[in-house]
């Protein structure tokens, strides 16, 4: 079965509020890839972290992708609060924020468990491919930053 992979961007207070256009690429690399994505634009659905948290428990979700900028950093830490025990969902940040901040953004928020770094739309099926093989190496995938050995590994950038 393929797995639903949740492509989020954060409820913000933003008055000039963009579609998440970022968010549409990567959700087309993924199903080009093979994998179902949804995209949740929670200011669209006015959607706050406890619906969205019920949502991804009703529907056995495994990978969430959220797109941050840095006025979404309490958001993020809000969210990855909810899921602060629950290592079966993978968490996967992306986006200007943790493109910046890189490592740095694990010891701020630990519960993250990759981020994507500059441009996804390789990165982010080659992850979830490497995921579901259960694949011990993410070495090959470009733009990615994981923890290996309880160090942080930044792969170079494509």
């Amino acid at each position: 079965m393929t797995p639903k992979i949740l492509l989020v961007k954060p409820k913000n207070d933003v008055v000039n509020i963009m579609p998440p256009l970022g968010l549409g690429y990567l959700s087309a690399a993924l199903k080009k890839n093979g994998f179902c994505a949804e995209i949740f634009d929670c200011n669209l659905l006015n959607l706050d972290i406890p619906a969205l948290a019920d949502k991804v428990r009703a529907e056995k979700i495994k990978y969430v992708g959220i797109t941050v900028c840095s006025n979404e950093h309490v958001w993020l830490k809000s969210f990855c609060k909810v899921f602060e025990n629950d290592h079966d969902l993978k968490i996967i940040v992306g986006g200007p924020h943790p493109t910046g901040l890189r490592s740095r953004l694990f010891s701020l928020i630990p519960r993250i468990d990759f981020i994507v770094y500059s441009e996804g739309e390789l990165a982010l099926p080659a992850l979830i491919k490497s995921l579901e093989d259960r694949n011990a190496s993410h070495s090959h995938i470009p733009n990615l930053i994981w923890r290996k050995d309880g160090a942080f590994t930044e792969n170079p950038l494509e």
